[in-house]
């Protein structure tokens, strides 16, 4: 199974959001996460038509996607926002239809629940099957009660 990882925060491979997906990574062995940093290469991806269809093909070879993102200013980054109006721009939503979708999200618990929802709203907007989100504060990685809840959180996307 494959999965397309799109990473909202403008901090790439050192976002702290995009940590808890490693600890799912490393507990799911049979599945494939392609990892796309948009956040941190949107301005790439709007001058560079190949790097965005490179995107649009992992995303059509994908089971899902699952949103990655800390909350910026009370809701998504608008890095990651930018990327969604490019989908639009260019036609592509068809390429999200049907494929599954979840979210994983980073904050101080204010506001996450918000973002959750616009991500939700771009989902379904995409006629995506939304499965649901984790919501974590910045800092929760270290516990073991959260990697647990990570492990059983990456066993619904199996």
């Amino acid at each position: 199974m494959k999965i397309t990882v799109l990473s909202g925060s403008p901090k790439g491979e050192y976002s702290i959001t995009l940590q808890y997906l490693k600890v799912i990574e490393k507990t799911n062995p049979n599945i494939v996460f392609d990892i796309y940093n948009v956040g941190e290469k949107i301005a790439l991806i709007e001058k560079n038509g190949a790097e965005f269809d490179n995107i649009i093909k992992s995303v059509g070879e994908s089971s899902g996607v699952i949103w990655v993102f800390p909350v910026y200013h009370f809701t998504v980054p608008a890095q990651l926002m930018r990327f969604i109006e490019l989908v639009s721009e260019k036609k592509c939503e068809s390429v999200f239809a049907g494929k599954y979708s979840a979210s994983i999200i980073t904050s101080i618990h204010f506001f996450d629940t918000l973002a959750e929802d616009y991500i939700r709203g771009v989902s379904e907007d995409l006629e995506m099957k939304y499965l649901g989100g984790f919501l974590a504060e910045m800092n929760d990685i270290k516990k073991p009660e959260i990697q647990k809840k990570l492990v059983n959180f990456g066993k619904t996307l199996a």
